[in-house]
């Protein structure tokens, strides 16, 4: 009796384990399962594991305003920390090596795609995961697009509007289902979301096709916006 009640005290108290692997739009993930019913174990909070390609465009000077490397290097502190992979353009001058340093330290990948002229003045950062050279920015457009599963684009110049623009219409016309992230910090892109607001105004586009494209002004939203993405869709 003495050994049976040790037995099955030990049973209850081992936690429950059972996992299963799935992937949702394109997205890795292993999931805690739930104990079977009557089996004695509480119920198991699901948990999710995702590692993701971030593509984040955004300059490589480093501007006026000191909180853009602050804001940065949060950006790129969070990504390495949550072991994310960071798909940038592959500089490490201004904002660029910001973004990269601290994604590093942070224990995260860094992918860098940059054109080769860039890479015979000098623009690369060599301590950074991988290097992907490309013949122009066409081609290092369209590898960086292919490489992500997340867009944000961080305060930039007009390199970073046309990225941006880009991806911001590749989800209007439901080429792309993957969130398109504005890091309107400080208020920097009112004036783009001023813009497509008139353009719904306007007649010239649909409010329901731009469901896709979200303006953050913090880090925090970026994340949730993130992570509410996952299993529904950018859209939803």
């Amino acid at each position: 009796m003495v050994i049976l009640l040790v037995v099955l005290a030990r049973y209850h108290l081992q936690p429950y384990k059972s996992t299963s692997k799935a992937k949702v739009n394109g997205y890795e993930f292993t999931r805690l399962l739930p104990p079977p019913k009557g089996s004695g174990f509480p119920p198991t909070t699901t948990e999710r594991i995702i590692f993701m390609n971030i593509t984040v465009y955004l300059g490589s000077n480093e501007g006026k305003d000191p909180q853009l490397k602050t804001a940065v290097r949060e950006l790129g502190s969070w990504i390495g920390k949550n072991h994310h992979t960071l798909i940038y353009g592959g500089s490490k001058r201004g904002l660029m090596g910001e973004l990269a340093e601290s994604t590093l330290l942070a224990g995260g990948s860094v992918i860098g795609v940059e054109p080769q002229f860039f890479l015979d003045m000098g623009f690369d950062y060599d301590a950074i995961t991988q290097l992907i050279p490309t013949k122009d920015m066409s081609e290092r457009k369209a590898k960086m697009i292919e490489l992500g599963d997340a867009f944000i684009a961080f305060p930039g110049g007009t390199g970073t509007l046309e990225e941006i623009s880009e991806i911001m219409s590749k989800v209007v016309l439901g080429h792309l289902d993957s969130p398109c992230i504005i890091y309107n910090l400080n208020g920097y892109y009112d004036d783009l979301k001023r813009l497509l607001e008139k353009m719904v105004e306007m007649g010239l586009a649909f409010e329901r096709n731009l469901k896709g494209i979200y303006f953050a002004r913090e880090l925090q939203e970026i994340v949730e916006i993130i992570k509410g993405s996952l299993f529904t869709g950018s859209g939803a």
